[in-house]
């Protein structure tokens, strides 16, 4: 599945690049072994979320993000999730 994404990743932007269009990836990958976890081809107002555990809190967290008008990522929404 990851290496069927990466050749489409791949392809894409070899014809983007023959076309001169940028191709704007938002690329999530493993801290410790550098292996690829995400990839996706993003627009302006494309919507994400990111869900996390609270180092001190010890409580559940999703934080909303939107790929801003020049591609910057912008937290719109942060929630804490109670059990």
């Amino acid at each position: 599945m990851k290496l069927k994404l990466l050749i489409c990743l791949a392809i894409a932007s070899a014809l983007m690049s023959l076309w001169h269009w940028p191709l704007h990836v938002l690329v999530l990958r493993d801290t410790h072994g550098g292996r690829l976890v995400f990839g996706r081809a993003v627009s302006p107002g494309d919507e994400f979320s990111l869900s996390y555990t609270h180092s001190v809190k010890l409580k559940p967290v999703r934080d909303f993000y939107v790929i801003g008008e020049h591609f910057e990522i912008i937290q719109n929404k942060r929630s804490v999730i109670f059990h």
